[in-house]
């Protein structure tokens, strides 16, 4: 999910077309000084803790980029409609079935992919998936683990929030 962000309401349809990315806080929620803090922190946890990430998506949402963008985790960021906050999802359908597309359009290489979204993410809306929680057990910048195996099958493997991965990077480390 994307860092912590300000409080408040997207413009939403009275907006001009597109306003969800831009990153004009009178048009939509923004990044708060937190957000930023600890996605940056979260870049040099992913780098301590050695988590290679291979690709990195994001919503076309202003928030979910910044995230993805101060992660700074190295590869090209592919922002993806289908990933966007509901009201706003290129699809049509939920944030869910999007992360599923994107992770079904992927190569199965064991390689680590970074999805930068909202949090209905975990809101499932097919029993195809019972190793899904059907609830989110964080609001802000926490993270899932899903994995996919050779013949496509994803399943939940987890899910930790920002201080938990501060935790484990400072067990590793010794701090």
């Amino acid at each position: 999910r994307h860092g912590d962000a300000d409080n408040g309401k997207d413009i939403g349809a009275s907006g001009p077309a597109n306003w969800w990315k831009s990153c004009d806080a009178s048009l939509a929620r923004q990044l708060n000084d937190r957000g930023r803090q600890r996605s940056i922190a979260l870049g040099i946890i992913f780098k301590d803790i050695q988590l290679p990430i291979a690709r990195v998506f994001s919503s076309e949402f202003c928030r979910a980029k910044s995230t993805a963008e101060l992660v700074n985790a190295g590869p090209v960021i592919v922002t993806d409609g289908r990933i966007n906050h509901p009201e706003h999802n290129t699809s049509g359908q939920s944030l869910f079935s999007g992360m599923l597309a994107i992770m079904n359009g992927q190569p199965v290489d064991n390689k680590i992919i970074l999805i930068v979204t909202h949090h209905p993410i975990n809101e499932k809306r097919s029993s195809n998936y019972p190793s899904f929680p059907d609830v989110s057990p964080f609001t802000w910048t926490g993270v899932y683990f899903v994995k996919v195996a050779p013949d496509k099958t994803i399943t939940y493997e987890g899910a930790a929030s920002w201080a938990m991965l501060n935790y484990w990077r400072n067990k590793k480390l010794n701090k």
